[in-house]
Parts: structure tokens; sequence; C-alpha cells
């Protein structure tokens, strides 16, 4: 395929926050956004109990955090066990992440620290969203990894694990104004440009596959991050198709 460059270079502060950042990268990238208007769920995460066992292998411990607003029933199980990975509680229904991504470590072990837990409603549907990191520093924190939950019906919750590098809640919306749930998936894409190139796509929640899933895989963004002599970071679109 030809791609077709052209620049449009838009400027952000450093002194912005991360999330600041990552809601600028986000927004530069959509012609004509049209985000979710999210409700931050005020509260943090207590630890409740704290499972240690020693074997062969060494330490193995589990945590339980459990969060204090109890308008909405939350509690995650860190889990650092044998083919274990860790687990969200939702109303009282249990979810693994285990096999949920493209790679388990992606979602293990997550910061719960780094939790920020939001309500929305869209099409007739209620959605609970758990943005997080994993546990880390450097790269590593900037994927970002989302936990929707569909909870219009608490006897059939529904879960849509997603993550995007530099993702923000921003990532969500009606992009394409077709009236369907989307989401903003970013990845690296050096193998692709040889050099340190982000490929945008386009997800579409499919109610009845019950997985968000790209409708058009030849509309997409590629861009990169660079510096202006004032230090500040400058988003450089060099191929956009679609959206």
């Amino acid at each position: 395929m030809r791609i077709k460059l052209f620049l449009i270079s838009i400027p952000v502060l450093l002194f912005q926050p991360v999330s600041g950042q990552y809601n600028f990268i986000v927004n530069s990238l959509i012609t004509n956004p049209n985000v979710i208007k999210m409700q931050p769920v005020d509260g943090v995460f207590n630890l409740k109990i704290n499972l240690q066992n020693k074997n062969a292998q060494g330490d193995q411990n589990a945590r339980i955090y459990a969060f204090s607003n109890k308008m909405v029933n939350i509690k995650y199980f860190q889990n650092n066990r044998e083919n274990k990975c860790d687990e969200l509680q939702i109303f009282g229904k249990m979810f693994s992440m285990k096999g949920e991504f493209e790679n388990d470590l992606l979602a293990c072990n997550l910061d719960v620290t780094s939790f920020e837990i939001f309500r929305f409603t869209f099409g007739r549907k209620e959605y609970l969203l758990i943005k997080s990191i994993k546990a880390g520093s450097g790269e590593v924190t900037t994927y970002i990894i989302f936990h929707l939950f569909d909870i219009t019906n608490l006897k059939k919750i529904e879960y849509y694990p997603l993550w995007s590098k530099y993702g923000s809640i921003s990532c969500f919306g009606d992009f394409n104004h077709d009236g369907k749930l989307d989401f903003l998936r970013i990845r690296d894409n050096w193998k692709e440009t040889g050099k340190n190139t982000y490929k945008a796509n386009l997800e579409t929640l499919d109610t009845y596959k019950l997985k968000f899933i790209s409708n058009t895989p030849n509309e997409f963004i590629i861009f990169e991050k660079t510096y202006s002599i004032n230090n500040n970071l400058v988003i450089k679109i060099l191929h956009k198709s679609g959206f």
C-alpha cells in the first residue's frame, strides 16, 4: 500500500500533567471529536487481605483491594502466583484478566494506585470504566489499560478489555458519527516505518460479538512525537485516512 505523507504539527507544553498530554495526543488525531462525557467516581482502593505463602519457587502472594466508594462495588485481586493473573470483582461478579490481552504480562500485576474509575452512558447502555497502568516505570507506564464493563444489567455484566499506547479517556467516543461506541487504539509502528512512529486505528463495539473490532482496517493515522526548539512536545501527523 502506498502511503501519502503530509505533516500537521501540533504543540503541547511539557509542563502539562501526563494525563493531560495523553488527552492532547488523542484529541489531536481526531478531526471531529465526539468524546464521551464521563463522570469520575471518587474513592480509593484499600488493602483488605494480604495472603502470603512460601514454596519451592519462593514467595507467592495475593492482595485484595476494595474500592472505598460503596456506590460501585469493586474489588481488585492482585495475584503473584504461578499461572495466575489479576482479577476484578464488579458488583459481585469475577472477571479474570488472564488471556484477555495479547500478553498476560501486560495486564498482570497492575499498579493499584493508578486506578481511575469513571461511569458514563452511551446508546441506552450504562458503563463502568477502570483506567490503569502496569506496575513499573519508564516505557511500561505509557501503555494505558482499560477495563470497560457494561453494567446496564448487573446480572449480565459484559467485560471489554482494551489498551492503547498513550491512552486516555478521550479514546472513547463516536468518532465516525454512526451511533456506535468507538475506541481509538494506538500502537507502536516502528516496524512499518523504520522510525519511532505510532499507528492509530478505530475499533467499534460490536454488541452481537461482544467485542471491539476494526470495521475499517484501511482507515488509520500514522504520527510521530517530536520536540520543538523550545522543548515543547509536537505531534506530527504523517498519514491520515478516515475518521
